[in-house]
């Protein structure tokens, strides 16, 4: 039988913008923060708001779904990721460390947006639609 339903939330230093994150999901749901080696409080500040918090991704060794990826296109569309979606990203790590892929993880510093919001986390809609996805991915 499936475990109850629980929103999923991948974080990397996000402490600052859990709390209006968490404050907009639909009461009541369970809240699964997984923590991907954050530098900053984002552990303490999502177990005091209620959240679920374990370490970050299981499977291949890597601390964030990065913002690039490189890799030959054969290769790629030989993994064969459905998802076109919220869980791309996830689908696509998680399949290439299944097929044996090397995966090399670099920093990469981010900066503040420039303009606009995130897709995931400057709305209920994404934040939702993106733990759907990767829910399902992560079962």
């Amino acid at each position: 039988m499936d475990a109850d339903p629980e929103i999923i939330l991948p974080c990397l230093d996000e402490a600052d913008a859990l709390p209006a994150v968490l404050a907009a999901l639909p009461p009541g749901w369970p809240v699964l923060v997984v923590d991907n080696g954050s530098t900053d409080a984002t552990a303490d500040v999502a177990r005091a708001l209620g959240a679920r918090v374990v370490g970050g991704p299981r499977g291949v060794p890597v601390h964030d779904i990065a913002p690039i990826r490189v890799a030959r296109r054969a290769a790629l569309l030989d993994l064969e990721v459905a998802d076109r979606a919220f869980g791309y990203p996830l689908e696509l790590l998680l399949r290439a460390g299944a097929a044996g892929w090397r995966i090399a993880e670099f920093p990469v510093a981010y900066r503040a947006r420039a303009g606009g919001r995130s897709k995931v986390s400057g709305s209920l809609r994404g934040t939702v639609r993106a733990s759907r996805d990767m829910a399902g991915l992560l079962r």
